[in-house]
């Protein structure tokens, strides 16, 4: 708990990737969803430039890998579906902007889970 109350900016990117979770499980797809995934990216437009702001000096390497790991995450997805496709002989399409959401909550969960394994 400690650990979430010092990186609040990285909870909060994490809640906002369970809100969305929820609400692409939950919800139709409607006229909304372009409105809805351009508040998201406002907010994370708002919240990944703090978190990284925020972070500690002695932190900013389990920041770095993080970010290492959400750029590998993104370039491989892609390469992932086109080789899939390939072999299964039809396309599994993926939202280009979702897959920038993804990776940014993937940063935040790799630098909280490399720095709560240090803590440890």
């Amino acid at each position: 708990m400690k650990l979430l109350k010092e990186n609040r900016t990285d909870a909060a990117i994490l809640l906002l990737l369970a809100v969305w979770g929820v609400y692409e499980i939950l919800a139709e797809t409607f006229v909304y969803d372009r409105f809805v995934s351009i508040a998201i990216c406002m907010m994370l437009v708002w919240l990944f430039p703090m978190c990284c702001r925020t972070t500690k000096p002695e932190d900013s390497g389990f920041r770095y890998k993080a970010m290492q790991y959400a750029l590998t995450f993104a370039l491989t997805l892609p390469c992932a579906l086109k080789i899939t496709e390939v072999l299964r002989g039809h396309a599994l399409p993926a939202d280009n902007i979702k897959l920038v959401f993804i990776s940014i909550f993937v940063q935040s969960a790799c630098f909280l889970l490399f720095k709560y394994k240090a803590k440890r």
